[in-house]
């Protein structure tokens, strides 16, 4: 019989309210118990995680100076393990005894796979999918990320509709596992965006590379989400919007990125009036701050497009059933889609047959 894969935990902490000692119990009550756990204090001066260390002496503690953010702190964890598989997990998340088992069933079945994630229910009801999980995520020509379970503010009963192992566009940072080997050869998380859709980016990366991503809903996990940083919160618009500028202009080949870019900016502005008009002037202005930090950081976010692209093996065309070819907020709230089994994935003409080979740009 063949030796599973060894497997490290990385949980990143900063909430002061972080609900850290359910998300370890939940690991050590696994069938297949981490063989390393370690947690990146991004938070050491309120003393909590000081409290945990004694009913879990031997989880490894590296507490920071100051908050590094999460990707930062999720690429302190990844270099201070060494196991072949890296189970990225926030501490707001618990996960089912079986979870671990049957994600690392996926990788031992599927020696190109980069990154899976499992099923993620809201802890509160999980009855429901949760908001920043769900079962595995996409994203639209626009760059604009949604889930099989979310779109938009539209959060789906779990009835077992998205069951099915398959490929998706990316993984959510929720409950993340990782192929070391991979990141030896794609990189780690691009700290450049602190917090929010770095996953994205690194999945992304992987799919240029050949590897493949995916949701694995056999495996359960459970997310209160919004610990961190609310929901509601302008920061969070901040960072999502800010975020998802670099996302695309690192990541996109050069054809659809002359398209994407101006529409994309036509649809922020009426974002920034939506808000306004819904009596939130405050995500108004985070949206409009994320526009111009977008803009201002563009010669760092042109220096890593350069790496990135330099690299590729495979260009959008390739990724025709994960790129939804439409614009989503124009499907979701003009002609009312508001689940993933109503939106469709044509090939596209846009994207489709405009780059080559490697299709470096």
């Amino acid at each position: 019989m063949s030796r599973r894969p060894s497997v490290c935990a990385i949980v990143v902490r900063y909430a002061s309210d972080s609900p850290l000692e359910a998300c370890l119990a939940s690991l050590k009550r696994s069938s297949v118990v981490p063989d390393e756990v370690c947690i990146i204090d991004n938070r050491p001066s309120d003393g909590l995680v000081a409290g945990v260390e004694q009913r879990f002496p031997d989880v490894a503690v590296y507490p920071q100076t100051h908050n590094i953010g999460f990707a930062a702190g999720c690429n302190e964890g990844i270099r201070r393990t060494k196991s072949e598989l890296v189970f990225i997990v926030n501490d707001d998340t618990t996960v089912h005894p079986h979870c671990i088992k049957y994600l690392v069933a996926a990788f031992e079945k599927n020696p190109r796979l980069g990154a899976c994630q499992p099923k993620i229910l809201s802890a509160q009801d999980p009855s429901c999918f949760e908001y920043a999980g769900s079962s595995g995520g996409f994203l639209d020509m626009f760059g604009v990320p949604f889930l099989r379970g979310r779109i938009i503010d539209t959060v789906e009963k779990d009835r077992g509709q998205y069951d099915d192992e398959r490929e998706v566009f990316w993984a959510s940072g929720a409950a993340l596992m990782l192929r070391r080997s991979v990141l030896d050869e794609v990189g780690l998380f691009d700290e450049a965006f602190f917090a929010h859709q770095e996953e994205i980016d690194l999945c992304w990366r992987m799919h240029m590379m050949g590897f493949s991503v995916r949701a694995v809903p056999q495996a359960i996990a459970y997310h209160i989400g919004g610990g961190t940083l609310p929901y509601t919160s302008p920061l969070k618009t901040f960072y999502n919007y800010r975020n998802s500028w670099r996302l695309m202009v690192k990541n996109f080949c050069l054809w659809p990125l002359v398209i994407v870019l101006p529409s994309r900016l036509l649809l922020d502005l009426g974002t920034v009036l939506y808000f306004l008009a819904k009596g939130k002037p405050r995500h108004a202005f985070a949206l409009a701050k994320a526009l111009v930090c977008a803009f201002a950081s563009l010669r760092s976010t042109l220096h890593g497009r350069a790496r990135v692209q330099s690299v590729r093996k495979m260009s959008e065309s390739g990724l025709h059933d994960l790129i939804y070819r439409r614009p989503l907020l124009i499907d979701y709230f003009f002609w009312r889609k508001r689940t993933f089994s109503q939106l469709h994935f044509p090939r596209s003409r846009l994207l489709m047959g405009r780059t080559s080979g490697k299709g470096r740009h």
